[in-house]
């Protein structure tokens, strides 16, 4: 299917199906009777570069390297995830989930690549590994975001909310 349809198109099918879904399910009970001008920010950036971003980023970059090596990097988003907790919502890193960072990280590399192709930034897969670790990244951004908001909004009106905001922006590029 991904020589036929351009990683766009499939963004933006993805994302326009996954907006039809939620949206029944927004109630405005689970929405701030006074929305911030900062959860208006946040939002945005959750709709383009959580989902939108996180998800044309992962069809380009799986276009463009081996199934090998996206699972070895998809595998690294929860280390990505809590590393970033610690820098932007100030979460305690203890030794125990150091500790369970390093064996993330050394089973999804026994698990996701043979030893020969650990090579995995350079090469002609330089560009697919990068763009994939862009979508990790904002995979954990929109995590991060949804995490912050989530008491305010609730999660699925949260959800709803930034496929909404990715669907407007890739439907006229889509």
């Amino acid at each position: 299917i991904m020589e036929g349809v351009s990683p766009l198109a499939l963004s933006c099918l993805r994302i326009v199906g996954a907006t039809i879904v939620l949206l029944p399910f927004v109630r405005r009970s689970e929405m701030p009777k006074q929305i911030e001008g900062k959860d208006i920010v946040l939002l945005i950036l959750m709709g383009t570069m959580g989902v939108a971003g996180a998800i044309v980023l992962q069809f380009l970059g799986t276009n463009r390297t081996l199934a090998s090596h996206v699972s070895l990097l998809t595998g690294l988003e929860p280390i990505f995830t809590v590393l970033l907790a610690s820098f932007f919502l100030r979460e305690h890193l203890n030794f125990r989930i150091l500790a369970s960072l390093f064996f993330a990280l050394c089973g999804a590399i026994f698990v996701s690549v043979d030893p020969s192709s650990l090579k995995i930034f350079s090469g002609q897969f330089f560009i697919g590994n990068s763009l994939i670790v862009g979508s990790i990244l904002c995979y954990s951004l929109y995590t991060l975001i949804g995490k912050y908001l989530a008491p305010r909004w609730g999660t699925m009106t949260l959800t709803a909310i930034g496929f909404g905001i990715a669907t407007l922006l890739l439907i006229p590029i889509g």
